[in-house]
């Protein structure tokens, strides 16, 4: 036959019951933080759904295997699909000891089929962060295609592009490898996760800690979180209050539109503007999305040590007056 080739993968038709399901089960490592995994975190709902197919006898031998893989660099054989149709059928031998159900099984398939592979439910990019032992997997990897986009996709079409646009789970890694401060920059956007998507305050921080420094970056988000002795016409506080508001009325905020209203409150502040109005500074469907003003163009004593500690004191001082 035209286009067949030697493998090394062998199939077989297995009638799997608890004992071997428990055993199968035991190459499958579930994402945990700091902790490589062979698979995505499991669904419930999969399972469940799963288990009342096996319950009422409407579960039939199909070609979709479970896939272990050949050895890894550990010399570990993973689980590369099938973890929750066996969890599924542990559940039903919970209520009928010696269920077995037929399956197809894989063995020695290659250790990049797991990144192919699917079982009713579709990997998102968070899922393979997750696997690769990454704590806050999705806000992580919906910082990762922004920075891409603000960073790559240049000259900027709409945010509709920059929306649709997808990585795949390689490019997602060696991004994430190129920019690893990411991760610092969602501990520190936690603070205004109340205002703002912890990704897009995490996108801020770290596009203001590479042009200004991370005093800079880390005064902007200090001051939007709290809005301690800020100036009634300070844009950090404009920003806050208009953000507070906008929440309680529900605005349904696009991720990319957010940034670039954040980026114009922070070159707002920069240059130290009295006249900053969120509600107009920017709109998603601007032609031009705004970009940080750079450090050359603005007065160097904003980020020497002399003059921070100066803008420090002025701000006290401000707030004692009031």
């Amino acid at each position: 036959m035209r286009g067949v080739f030697p493998t090394d993968m062998e199939f077989y038709c297995v009638m799997i019951d608890d004992e071997m399901a428990a055993d199968l089960l035991q190459y499958n490592v579930v994402p945990v933080a700091g902790k490589n995994a062979t698979n995505r975190k499991p669904s419930k709902v999969k399972i469940n759904e799963y288990a009342h197919k096996m319950q009422t006898d409407e579960w039939y031998l199909n070609p979709q295997p479970l896939i272990f893989t050949e050895r890894n660099g550990r010399g570990v054989i993973e689980q590369g699909d099938g973890q929750q149709r066996l969890m599924a059928l542990r559940e039903v031998c919970k209520q009928r000891p010696g269920f077995a159900a037929p399956f197809v099984v894989c063995i020695n398939a290659p250790l990049m089929a797991k990144m192919v592979v699917d079982q009713g439910k579709t990997r998102a990019l968070a899922d393979w962060l997750r696997m690769n032992g990454e704590a806050m997997a999705a806000p992580l990897s919906f910082a990762v295609k922004m920075l891409y986009c603000f960073k790559e996709l240049q000259p900027y079409v709409s945010i509709a592009t920059w929306r649709g646009t997808k990585l795949t789970p390689t490019q997602q890694d060696e991004y994430l490898a190129k920019h690893p401060s990411l991760r610092q920059a969602l501990q520190i956007a936690r603070d205004t996760r109340m205002l703002i998507n912890p990704y897009v305050g995490a996108v801020l921080w770290y596009l203001m800690r590479e042009e200004y420094g991370a005093f800079k970056a880390t005064e902007f988000m200090t001051g939007l979180s709290t809005g301690a002795n800020l100036q009634i016409e300070d844009p950090r506080l404009v920003l806050r209050n208009y953000l507070s508001k906008m929440k309680l009325d529900g605005y349904p905020w696009d991720g990319f539109e957010q940034l670039g209203l954040l980026i114009t409150a922070v070159n707002a502040w920069l240059r130290k503007s009295e006249r900053y109005k969120a509600g107009s500074a920017y709109k998603k469907t601007d032609k031009n999305f705004p970009k940080l003003t750079l450090k050359k163009d603005l007065p160097e004593e904003l980020f020497t040590q002399e003059g921070l500690v100066s803008h420090t004191l002025d701000e006290m001082e401000s707030a004692g007056n009031r």
